[in-house]
């Protein structure tokens, strides 16, 4: 069951050292930001919309300290400007959640998580229970899934234990389309053990498409299979091949099965 979660922020404390004017116009020879290593002033200063060089007002540095603390990873976000340098002294945020794919047609791993970034300068795999960060990252699946052919909404729903009922993730999915796969090719299987390799694919492809799981569930599957056939060093390779289509209105994703079977224990 999804609980709803209230991100208390606290209100931005905007502090100066020789505080400039309201009115005043002003040059920071540096703009810093300190109390979280995690991010670089360089996703951060992208994520504020903030240049070097560019002439600021006291309003303006609030704006800028707002839209930080609207992502939801901050709980508090300060600045100072002491005549020459303008610092943004930030306080992490405490209950940041990881981020778990469901069942995106996308492959997971060190390309994706860039992808997002691209998009979401701030994101580090983790985001807030809700808005902020979140709804970015949202937002930015979309995006991705669009440039691949698909234009569907993406959910977001914070999981909980089921034991503790502690909030411990926030997960996307596709809410709007089943989504499923097909194994399109399978190919280094021997005559005697394609029917039964066909048989573990199609039944595999009953379940529902998990972006994490599917292709190390029917690997497994396969390995067992060859292993209790005496081919304890197959190899088997599952990959996607080919991009995500619609049929019947639900998204189909295509797998292809590369196998090498070696030699059988039993010869």
């Amino acid at each position: 069951m999804r609980r709803k979660v209230f991100l208390f922020l606290a209100a931005i404390c905007l502090c100066a050292a020789a505080h400039p004017a309201a009115a005043q116009k002003f040059l920071p020879k540096s703009i810093e930001f300190q109390g979280d290593p995690e991010y670089s002033d360089a996703e951060l200063l992208a994520t504020a919309g903030l240049r070097k060089g560019v002439v600021l007002d006291h309003a303006a540095i609030q704006d800028y300290s707002k839209r930080l603390l609207a992502t939801g990873i901050f709980a508090t976000v300060a600045f100072k400007y002491d005549g020459e340098d303008l610092i943004f002294m930030l306080t992490p945020a405490a209950d940041l959640l990881p981020v778990q794919i469901e069942n995106l047609p996308l492959t997971p791993g060190k390309d994706l998580e860039q992808r997002i970034h691209d998009l979401v300068p701030l994101y580090h795999g983790k985001v807030p229970a809700e808005g902020g960060l979140t709804d970015d990252v949202d937002s930015a699946l979309q995006k991705i899934l669009a440039s691949e052919g698909l234009k569907v909404a993406v959910a977001e729903l914070i999981v909980t234990d089921q034991n503790t009922q502690e909030v411990n993730a926030v997960s996307y999915s596709i809410a709007d389309a089943p989504v499923k796969f097909v194994v399109a090719s399978v190919d280094g299987v021997s005559y005697e053990f394609r029917s039964e390799v066909q048989t573990i694919a199609t039944e595999a492809a009953k379940n529902p498409f998990s972006t994490k799981n599917t292709a190390a569930n029917l690997e497994q599957a396969l390995k067992q299979f060859y292993s209790d056939h005496g081919y304890a060093a197959a190899k088997i390779v599952v990959t996607r091949s080919g991009n995500p289509r619609m049929e019947s209105r639900a998204i189909v994703v295509p797998f292809a099965i590369q196998v090498e079977e070696g030699l059988s224990a039993h010869r």
